[in-house]
């Protein structure tokens, strides 16, 4: 081969052998020297000369080594190390202050025509690889489009003695970001000050046409000089051209995975087209270390699992890393506001999908401006209250004088107000506002809150009865202002659905949407709320096919119509998340309940009791897809979160620790999951009412309790009393009924009545495939626990059929490894005449 191929096929096979892992090196260097000696020894120098690469297995992405490059630190002017050159063109070489896969980084000393220090960049492999040399190419130009005193400048450019291209930059006499700040203790308004003129640079850059790809601490390195603090943006090695501004196209890849984990957008973890809202999630990062001390998504193991990590984990908000370890922040404790509006600031950036973060750097610096100044942040909903409390933090003085003068003239003030509008009758806006008002405070007054009275019903009356005799007088009192009598009704509806009164809530949820939809211009946005609350109604009574039909018709609608700063496009995506995973579709569920999540928690924070209810939800839609360990570890993590807060609804303890004890019961972790159980139906006894849904789905997982505690007989009462109130409650084609039904036949059968425990099983098959379908996971489930019956029941025969579609089933459903499909495989070869697995 001539030269030019020589150096191509040394590349190819650099490139092959350097993703292979260190072990396997050898072996492959050996096989090419038996066909080319001194192509294998080319390339053997080649990977020792390339000490900092990334070693990973043969199937996994490779991410560019580039990831250890350093322009500029602290420098001590140590002697030359040996093996440097001399000179290269006119700089005298100093030392070497960094390396990566990508090239090196020496110090030099310039004499003509002036005395400075510079920096200068060589990559030696960019000799023999077109995709280097491409690379280093663009990053010559690159820096040659950036004028911006926050970006290293490149001073001089040319070729070594050898023909190996080089860089000459500003040499940057400084530490990394985060080192700097630890060093000189900086505060977190400090830290995101210093952010600030960093995405300066990097939006200097994006507006020259220059993406670049590989931001992180290390290559933004911070100088002092004065008691100023100067950051400087450095290593375009990896940079990207956008070329409607740059002109040119983006150099050659090898179509994988560049860049640096810690700081990786997603899109780049996956090898997908990247545009200049990359960097502004390294921004993000990069702020998220300087802010809680480590990178937002943990980067050690195996390079498959940090891809995954990187596309898949939400970061802990900063708020809540800094509140667990204070001590490790010293006496930098910013104020709570701060906080909360850098978390909603760090998780736009840091968004998974790059269409929900920020579209330029230049809206996420001024989002971070706004919390320097007090001012309402755009990545936070533009609610009244926010805006004024921030508005409070800016004008602190002028507030508290308006407090002591308001508080002084109210009285005064209302009684010249009312008469005002008495007076003028062109205020005709403003007084339909005061009787709405007064008709809703009339209503709760009167219709509501004194039917508490004991002087009325008596001190005893429930909610529900309350809110009956209110319900009956809406139309009659508020016939003419059906404005008023719509929002009404809709409150109750709420009401009426989360004490699980389900009809009641329908009627008035219905007549809500009906008198709105009459009203001229009324607010499209409520009505289209009031469709979602319905639609989801039927999540709550159990019917999950209807529920999933009317949110998937009206998901395309929301999404256009409240766009994705709206929580109610996350309750409904919840829902139908919920309404999924009953319906057995275990990756839609998780896909809508993750979407739902990431949602709720920017919007809502991470603490809010919604985002535990999806966290809970999305825990249990694992389980489905057979993922029990992670849903386990999801739903302690809620609880935990639930606990540490000084007030949650009561509802979120309890429905989170039945479906820990639900879940242990599943891994045959019975001590573990009585502790669970017993807590959430000593919650469901004091803050449920004797027959919800709530109290009857924990009955039932203390039925399943007993059973494996071995009390068959307590367990079958138990299932009997909670089937009865169910079939009254839900209806007797629900899931929650036919599971009731199911544990008495199991029970049945763990008591020795084997007969019974047959007719039982066989009676309930029918109904869950005619309710639930044949393949679905109940169903399977079932048929398991028939086959098992007729066998001990000396009825082999018959038991085979079933056993041979519950073992197909369940790993369709679980995969082959979970543990209740390995049960339903073992019982069919069992059956089989066969050995089990």
């Amino acid at each position: 081969m001539n030269v030019r191929e020589f150096h191509q096929r040394v590349s190819d096979e650099f490139v092959r052998i350097r993703a292979l892992t260190r072990e396997a090196r050898p072996g492959e260097l050996d096989m090419l020297a038996q066909e080319n000696k001194a192509l294998a020894d080319e390339v053997r120098s080649l990977l020792a000369y390339d000490d900092t690469s990334h070693a990973c297995g043969t199937d996994a992405p490779t991410v560019d080594p580039a990831d250890s490059e350093t322009v500029g630190s602290s420098h001590g002017g140590s002697p030359r190390p040996a093996g440097l050159p001399e000179n290269i063109g006119p700089y005298r070489i100093l030392d070497r202050i960094g390396s990566g896969g990508s090239g090196l980084v020496l110090l030099a000393e310039q004499h003509e025509p002036v005395r400075r220090r510079v920096a200068i960049k060589i990559v030696p492999h960019a000799a023999i690889s077109q995709e280097l040399a491409a690379r280093f190419e663009f990053e010559r130009r690159a820096l040659e489009k950036t004028d911006h005193p926050n970006i290293a400048r490149i001073l001089d450019a040319g070729r070594t003695a050898e023909g190996l291209p080089y860089l000459v930059m500003d040499y940057v006499e400084g530490v990394a970001i985060t080192e700097h700040c630890r060093r000189h203790a900086l505060d977190l308004r400090e830290r995101i000050d210093l952010m600030l003129a960093v995405a300066d640079a990097v939006q200097h850059a994006h507006q020259r046409g220059v993406i670049h790809r590989d931001l992180k601490p290390a290559n933004i390195l911070v100088a002092r000089s004065g008691g100023r603090d100067t950051p400087r943006v450095l290593d375009f090695g990896i940079a990207k051209p956008i070329p409607e501004l740059f002109g040119e196209s983006t150099p050659q890849t090898l179509g994988l995975p560049i860049g640096t984990p810690a700081y990786m957008a997603p899109e780049q973890a996956s090898g997908g087209p990247i545009d200049t809202r990359a960097d502004v999630y390294a921004l993000g990062a990069v702020l998220y270390e300087l802010a809680c001390g480590r990178p937002p998504v943990p980067t050690g193991g195996a390079m498959l699992d940090v891809l995954r990590r990187i596309r898949d984990e939400v970061p802990e908000p900063v708020s809540r890393v800094r509140a667990r370890d204070q001590d490790r922040f010293g006496s930098d404790h910013p104020p709570r506001w701060l906080l909360d509006d850098l978390d909603c600031v760090l998780a736009r950036s840091l968004e998974k999908s790059a269409e929900r973060r920020y579209a330029t750097v230049s809206d996420f610096a001024q989002d971070l401006s706004r919390i320097l100044r007090s001012e309402p942040i755009e990545a936070r909903p533009p609610t009244i209250r926010y805006r004024a409390v921030s508005f409070a933090r800016r004008r602190k003085g002028l507030v508290l004088s308006l407090g002591v003068a308001c508080a002084a003239i109210t009285l005064g003030f209302l009684g010249l107000w009312l008469g005002f509008l008495e007076a003028d009758r062109q205020r005709t806006e403003a007084v339909r506002q005061t009787e709405a008002l007064a008709e809703v405070n009339r209503f709760l007054n009167d219709d509501i809150l004194a039917q508490a009275s004991p002087f009325k019903e008596g001190a005893s009356i429930t909610v529900l009865e309350s809110l009956d005799k209110a319900a009956s007088k809406i139309d009659q009192r508020l016939g003419s202002r059906p404005d008023i009598a719509a929002a009404i009704h809709a409150t109750l509806g709420m009401s009426y659905s989360e004490l699980d009164a389900l009809d009641k809530a329908r009627v008035h949820l219905e007549r809500s949407l009906e008198l709105s939809a009459a009203i001229p211009n009324h607010d499209r946005k409520n009505l289209l709320r009031s469709r979602i609350v319905i639609a989801s109604l039927a999540c709550k009574a159990q019917d999950f096919r209807r529920c999933r039909a009317d949110l998937e018709e009206l998901l395309p609608i929301a999404e256009r119509e409240l766009g994705p700063d709206d929580p109610w496009l996350y309750r409904m995506l919840n829902d139908l998340g919920v309404a999924y995973e009953s319906l057995d579709m275990g990756r839609e569920s998780v896909a809508a309940l993750t979407r739902s999540l990431e949602g709720r928690k920017r919007l809502l924070g991470e603490t809010d009791d919604y985002v535990l209810v999806t966290a809970a939800n999305l825990a249990l839609a694992y389980d489905r897809v057979g993922d029990t360990e992670r849903s386990l570890a999801m739903l302690i993590e809620a609880l935990d979160i639930a606990e540490a807060l000084p007030s949650v609804a009561p509802i979120i303890p309890l429905g989170l620790s039945n479906n820990i004890g639900a879940t242990l019961l599943d891994l045959r972790r019975e001590s573990e999951a009585v502790v669970y159980l017993r807590r959430a139906e000593r919650l469901a006894t004091i803050h449920l009412p004797a027959e919800s849904h709530g109290v009857l789905s924990i009955r039932g997982n203390l039925a399943g309790l007993e059973n494996k505690l071995g009390n068959h007989d307590r367990a079958l009462e138990l299932y009997r009393t909670t089937f009865d109130a169910q079939q009254r409650v839900l209806g007797a084609d629900t899931l929650d009924t036919h599971s009731s039904r199911y544990g008495i036949a199991n029970s049945l059968y763990l008591s020795g009545q084997l007969e019974a425990a047959v007719a039982a099983h066989a009676a309930l098959l029918p109904d869950s495939i005619r309710v639930h379908g044949d393949t679905h996971w109940f169903t399977a489930q079932v048929r398991q626990s028939l086959a098992l019956a007729l066998k001990d029941a000396g009825r082999p025969e018959e038991a085979l059929p079933h056993a041979r579609l519950a073992s197909e089933h369940l790993t369709l459903h679980y995969g082959p490894d979970h543990e209740r499909t390995r049960v339903a495989v073992n019982l069919y070869l069992d059956l089989s005449g066969r050995p089990p697995e």
